[in-house]
C-alpha cells in the first residue's frame, strides 16, 4: 500500500517505491571496493539499504565462491583506516588438519588467504589437547573460560536461519565434577553471555570436539549431536588449573591442509548481481530508466527473491571473456550493452567480472527504453584502491585490448 501517494516519483526509493528518509547507496557495493565518491544519494530509502541490501551483500561476499578471492586479494572492506573491516569467510567451519596429531584445528583465514589456527582445547580419544598459534594469548583463553565457567552457565544455539531464527538456550548446572544439563528455553533474542554450541558439516565425521574461541573473542563449542556437551564443559572446566602451566602445541600452518564447509545460495548470489547491474543503469542513464515498469518485476526479485532471478549459463557468458581477457585480476570489470528490439526498446545487459574470475551475465530488461547515450560502455573498480572508471567501448578495448 503506498502511504503517500502524492508524492513524485523522483522522491521515492527506486527499489520500493516509498518515500525516504534515503540513505547514500555505493553503486558498487563498498565491501567489494567500491568508490566511496559513486554514489546514489537520495535515491534509495534506508530500510531497503540497510534492513534488506546489507545482510544480502554481506552473505555474497562472506558465504559465496566469491568470498574466497576475496580474502586473498582484496586487502580490506568497508570502513577507512582502523575502523576498515577484514575479509573473511562466513563458514560452517574451516578447519587445519594438524600434521602431528592428524587432528582438526578450528582456524579463521584472514587477508592473504592465512590461516590462523585459534586458541582451542581438542577433546581427543587420548585426552585434552591445547592448539593455537598465538602463544602469548592462552592466557587471555583461559581468562575468557574461567569467567565462562560460572556455576550456572548458558549454551546456546542458533536455531533456523535469517529473520526466522531462533535460539534454543540450555543452563548447565556444575555440580562440583562436572556439569548437568538443566532447563531449556527458546528466545528471540541471543543472550549477551554464554557458550555458543555449533555442529560439524555432515561431511566431517572423524574430527573431535573443540572449544574454541574466535578473533572477536566469542567462545564456541563445536559438537555432534552424539556428544555430551555436560561432560565436555566438565573436562574443560577441571582441565584449566593444569593447562595454564602447560605449553600448547603451535601447530603449523604451512605444508597442511585447509578444509572449508561453505553453505551458498546461488539465488542471493544472482540478487546480488542483478542489483549492482540496477545500480549501475541508475548511475549511468538516470533514475528515470531505471523506474520505468520493465524493471518492476527485477526490482521486485532483487527485494524479495521471488521470482528466482537466473544468470545467464556459463556457456553462453563465455562468449564474452575475449573483451575481459586483458583485464588484470586486480580489477573488478562491468559492462552496459543494448541490443535493440525496436519501437524503442531494446534488451539491456549486464555484465559483471570479480577478482579476474569468470563473467556473470544478466538481462535486467527485455524491454527496456532504448538508451540515449551510447552503450556499451564499461567499468573497472580498482578493489584495493577503491577506485571506479568509467570507459567508452573504444578507450576500454584500447586499455585493455580484447584477446581472440
Amino acid at each position: 500500500m503506498d502511504d503517500h501517494p502524492e508524492l513524485p516519483d523522483e522522491l521515492r526509493c527506486i527499489y520500493c517505491g516509498e518515500g525516504g528518509p534515503f540513505s547514500d547507496e555505493h553503486v558498487f557495493p563498498a565491501g567489494l571496493g567500491g568508490d566511496d565518491a559513486c554514489l546514489l544519494i537520495d535515491l534509495v530509502c534506508a530500510e531497503c539499504n540497510t534492513k534488506r541490501f546489507s545482510p544480502l551483500e554481506e552473505s555474497f561476499m562472506r558465504s559465496s565462491p566469491i568470498a574466497f578471492p576475496r580474502v586473498f586479494l582484496q586487502e580490506r572492506g568497508r570502513g577507512k583506516g582502523k575502523k576498515a573491516s577484514i575479509p573473511t569467510i562466513h563458514a560452517n567451519s574451516k578447519t587445519l588438519v594438524d600434521p602431528q596429531s592428524n587432528l582438526g584445528v578450528e582456524v579463521e583465514v584472514r587477508t592473504g588467504g592465512v590461516p590462523v589456527v585459534l586458541l582451542q582445547i581438542l577433546f581427543s580419544n587420548t585426552g585434552i589437547r591445547l592448539a593455537g598459534r598465538d602463544q602469548t594469548g592462552f592466557q587471555s583463553f583461559y581468562d575468557s573460560l574461567e569467567n565462562a565457567f560460572v556455576d550456572s552457565l548458558q549454551v546456546v544455539e542458533k536455531i533456523g536461519k535469517g529473520k526466522a531464527a531462533r535460539f534454543k538456550v540450555t543452563t548447565f548446572v556444575w555440580n562440583g565434577g562436572t556439569y548437568i544439563q538443566g532447563e531449556e528455553t527458546v528466545v528471540p533474542k541471543a543472550p549477551a553471555n554464554g557458550i555458543w554450541q555449533i555442529s560439524f558439516p555432515e561431511d566431517d565425521s572423524a574430527s573431535c570436539p573443540r572449544l574454541f574461541q574466535r578473533l572477536e573473542g566469542q567462545l564456541q563449542l563445536r559438537v555432534r549431536d552424539t556428544d555430551n556437551v555436560g561432560s565436555l564443559l566438565g573436562l574443560a572446566r577441571k582441565s584449566l588449573p593444569g593447562a595454564r602451566q602447560t605449553a600448547a602445541v603451535d601447530t603449523p600452518v604451512s605444508g597442511t591442509s585447509l578444509h572449508v564447509s561453505l553453505e551458498i545460495d546461488f539465488a542471493s548470489y544472482a540478487r546480488v548481481v542483478a542489483k549492482i547491474g540496477v545500480n549501475l543503469v541508475t548511475h549511468e542513464l538516470g533514475d528515470a530508466m531505471i523506474r520505468d515498469s520493465a524493471f518492476e518485476d527485477l526490482k521486485k526479485a532483487i527485494l524479495t527473491g521471488q521470482p528466482d532471478l537466473q544468470l545467464e549459463p556459463q556457456v553462453q557468458s563465455n562468449r564474452y571473456q575475449p573483451i575481459f581477457a586483458s583485464v588484470p585480476p586486480r580489477f573488478h570489470a562491468m559492462a552496459l550493452a543494448a541490443h535493440p528490439i525496436g519501437n524503442g526498446r531494446c534488451v539491456l545487459v549486464f555484465m559483471l567480472k570479480l577478482y579476474g574470475g569468470p563473467i556473470h551475465t544478466i538481462a535486467l530488461s527485455r524491454s527496456a527504453p532504448l538508451p540515449e547515450t551510447e552503450l556499451p560502455v564499461f567499468f573497472t573498480v580498482e578493489y584495493n584502491d577503491r577506485r571506479m572508471e568509467r570507459f567508452s567501448g573504444r578507450a576500454f578495448c584500447d586499455t585493455f585490448p580484447p584477446v581472440f
